[in-house]
């Protein structure tokens, strides 16, 4: 009764193992019925294979029988119904002993454990696809316990971090690489943020490691179950080292073509202002040598239609006023050239700056008496030495003057005021003329910039005084400012120059041209390819006395001298084939010549082009136009 009670199948055989009883759950589970089954063999109601090999498998009975021991089935054993049905089993069997000790039966218990057998085979097979996931995933991952030791972790963990599994299986994590993983922001993660919520992406740390360096990781993670008591944590840490190094260049670059950019687009602006000033530029320039042109082709013409002497004179002037312009345009042009580079050099010596005054106001005396103007100099100290170049302090004043007079109107008030303020000696430039619009005082020391450039009121000049004065104040140490309450209110400019410690009387007196000496008469070759220049130059030579011959080539230059044998050259530097320089060197090879004394001629002023006359042989250098009285004086000193 007890037997046929209980939940699992029981079956009992003699010693011969022949089927003597079967509970009822036996019966259910074999398809045999216990009067069917008593007295068969056990063979037969029992029949078991192995679930893999389809073989039979060993019965247990027959174990008991020939030990005497307790047995159970082998894993993996399958009971073949009567009807043919499988059902996965579980057994063990029995001896049962007689009073005497002998073997009187075995008592056999099994079990259908299909559901737990198919169960098992999905948990096992959930483990194994779990387990190839983390090792096909390609970012290390790390499977924690819920107390941070290592379950187990990824091919690419081992892989990037350069570690064993012996060396992390089972081990805490902060342990890992002895001490390396310890990092704070790590510990944050797993003990603060994953206790609280059960996923956690992106957690960006920057860490360095003894084999592998610097990592920058994205610590992804996520624990297991989500909810209620978990027992694993999941740790995914992906390596974006390569790809931050790459952001931040990426970063860099557009930086940088941002700049680009920008750098390019402030040149397009700079490029096209540049331009459109080049264009003003030239604009002035050509309305400044159209005029003095029309002046010089007037007077040209006057002289050659009248044959009146006054006329003659009238023409003489405006030719030599004309051309004085034209000095000074080419001389300013030249001055903003060489400070832009950085050539001037300053010929600074103890200086009265009163006399240099005195020189600017006689400078531009012939405009201001043309304008009707009344200019008034004055002193406000005694002591008014310094340490400066005179002429370039005079050439300060004289544009600032001859500026005052140009846009003040006709009658008009001008004013030098020269004085001592604190350490510096000061000069104050006023006016009651066209004034300055507020908006254009802070370029007025701008290149090309000029008040007023509309035709109707052009006063004149590049716009380049005002630069000239600014940078050759600042030469000297000083500075320059201007400073006017508007259009129509007049202007001021006040230069301010360090005054000399110095008390000593200041020699600083006028360095006039020395008198030109024509006691004697010369033979003197002009060689130049301008045939009026060559020309015009031997009739004022002979007009002074001089015995003059022209060559308009290096290579008659050489012919003429072989017969003419000059004791003076005035040589062109430009000419064509041969130029001045090999033409010097040829001359001083002739023995005819080499007591000459040769004259340069250029339109190049600058120390390089005085320096390199001087290695071809020539003894002077002039700079075109050339100054008639210059060359007389050099002939004086012959």
């Amino acid at each position: 009764m007890t037997l046929s009670a209980i939940g699992d199948a029981v079956l009992t055989t003699d010693p011969d193992g022949v089927v003597t009883y079967m509970n009822p759950v036996a019966e259910s589970l074999t398809g045999w019925s216990a009067a069917e089954a008593a007295g068969q063999r056990l063979e037969v109601v029992f029949r078991i294979v192995n679930e893999e090999t389809r073989k039979p498998s060993e019965q247990p009975v027959r174990k008991v029988i020939d030990t005497g021991l307790v047995r159970g089935l082998a894993n993996h054993t399958l009971l073949i119904t009567r009807d043919g049905r499988e059902l996965a089993i579980d057994d063990s069997a029995a001896p049962v002993w007689g009073e005497g000790g002998e073997l009187v039966g075995v008592v056999m218990v099994f079990r259908d454990v299909t559901e737990r057998r198919l169960n098992e085979h999905l948990v096992d097979t959930a483990r194994n696809f779990a387990e190839s996931i983390i090792s096909t995933v390609r970012e290390p991952l790390l499977v924690l316990n819920a107390d941070l030791h290592v379950k187990s972790a990824n091919r690419s963990f081992y892989e990037t971090f350069r570690v064993a599994p012996s060396e992390t299986e089972g081990r805490f994590i902060y342990d890992l690489g002895d001490g390396q993983w310890d990092i704070p922001a790590l510990r944050t993660l797993l003990e603060e943020v994953i206790p609280r919520d059960s996923t956690f992406n992106d957690f960006e740390v920057e860490h360095d490691f003894e084999d592998v360096g610097r990592k920058t990781m994205l610590l992804n993670a996520r624990r297991f179950p989500p909810e209620g008591k978990w027992d694993l944590i999941l740790l995914a840490i992906a390596d974006v080292t390569e790809r931050r190094r790459l952001d931040r260049e990426r970063e860099a670059m557009l930086l940088e073509a941002e700049a680009a950019r920008t750098k390019a687009e402030a040149t397009a602006v700079k490029l096209a202002e540049a331009d459109l000033h080049k264009n003003q530029f030239l604009a002035m320039l050509a309305h400044e040598l159209r005029n003095p042109l029309a002046a010089v082709r007037n007077a040209v013409e006057v002289a050659s239609r009248s044959g009146s002497r006054e006329d003659l004179e009238w023409s003489r002037d405006v030719t030599a006023r004309q051309v004085g312009n034209f000095s000074h345009l080419i001389n300013d042009l030249l001055d903003v050239a060489r400070i832009t580079e950085g050539k001037i050099l300053l010929r600074k010596e103890l200086i009265d700056a009163a006399q240099v005054a005195l020189y600017a106001v006689a400078a531009v005396k012939p405009i201001v008496e043309e304008r009707k103007h009344e200019l008034l100099l004055s002193f406000t100290s005694t002591d008014l030495k310094l340490e400066a170049d005179s002429t370039r302090l005079e050439q300060i004043l004289v544009n600032l003057l001859t500026n005052a007079a140009k846009y003040t109107p006709a009658g008009g008030h001008i004013q030098l005021i020269v004085g001592v303020e604190g350490g510096d000696v000061v000069f104050r430039v006023r006016d009651d003329g066209l004034g300055i619009a507020p908006e254009l005082l802070p370029r007025m020391f701008d290149l090309f910039t000029q008040a007023d450039r509309s035709l109707d009121r052009s006063e004149g000049g590049l716009g380049i005084g005002l630069t000239l004065v600014r940078s050759l104040a600042e030469l000297h140490g000083g500075n320059v400012t201007a400073t006017s309450d508007g259009p129509g209110e007049g202007s001021e400019f006040v230069v301010r120059l360090p005054a000399s410690e110095a008390r000593t009387e200041a020699a600083s007196e006028a360095n006039e041209e020395p008198e030109a000496s024509t006691a004697r008469r010369f033979r003197v070759l002009v060689v130049d390819d301008n045939v009026d220049t060559a020309d015009g130059m031997a009739m004022l030579l002979k007009l002074s006395g001089h015995d003059a011959r022209v060559a308009h080539s290096a290579e008659s230059a050489l012919d003429v001298a072989r017969d003419f044998l000059p004791e003076v050259m005035l040589l062109d530097i430009g000419l064509p084939g041969m130029n001045g320089y090999e033409l010097a060197s040829a001359f001083r090879g002739l023995e005819s010549s080499k007591g000459s004394v040769l004259i340069a001629v250029s339109g190049y002023g600058e120390p390089q082009a005085r320096d390199r006359s001087k290695e071809a042989g020539f003894d002077h250098h002039l700079v075109k136009p050339a100054s008639f009285d210059a060359v007389l004086a050099l002939l004086g000193d012959v």
